[in-house]
Order: C-alpha cells, then sequence, then structure tokens
C-alpha cells in the first residue's frame, strides 16, 4: 500500500523479481490517502477483491485477522 500508482503498473501477478530489485516507489501524499511516505507490507491468504485490507486491529480481533493477514516477518524477517 501507499506505492504510486505509476509504479505498480509495470508490475504484474506473478512477475519475479531479483534479490534487491526495487519493484516500486512511494506515493505521493496527494495519491496514497494522505499518509506520509511510507511502506506498508501486507500478506493476505484470500483476495481481498480490493487494494484496502486492514492494518491495524484490536487486540481481541488479532487472533482472527491473522488467519486471513499472516504476519509478514514470515517472508521479510525480524524487521523491528
Amino acid at each position: 500500500g501507499h506505492l504510486s500508482r505509476s509504479s505498480l503498473e509495470e508490475n504484474r501477478t506473478g512477475k519475479s523479481l531479483a534479490k534487491g530489485e526495487p519493484f516500486a516507489t512511494i506515493g505521493r501524499v496527494e495519491e496514497n490517502g494522505r499518509w506520509e511516505p511510507h511502506l506498508h507490507y501486507q500478506l493476505s491468504w484470500i483476495d481481498p477483491g480490493q487494494p484496502d485490507m486492514p492494518g491495524v486491529v484490536s487486540e481481541d480481533e488479532l487472533p482472527e485477522a491473522l488467519q486471513t493477514y499472516p504476519d509478514p516477518r514470515i517472508v521479510l524477517g525480524k524487521v523491528y
């Protein structure tokens, strides 16, 4: 999320990337929901149908949310 639309147009589902290869750029504030530039990396076991997955859930909702949206550290490793 929060990426520039123009950089996403160059990608497609299933595209392979080499380690360290850039695949997108952070979108301007005006095109990324008025957020300051940052990368929102989120995984989903199901197709959410739209690019607007929940980034934050309550502690009570966390076990259920992890069934659909796994912790991205399984791919990224320890990031914090």
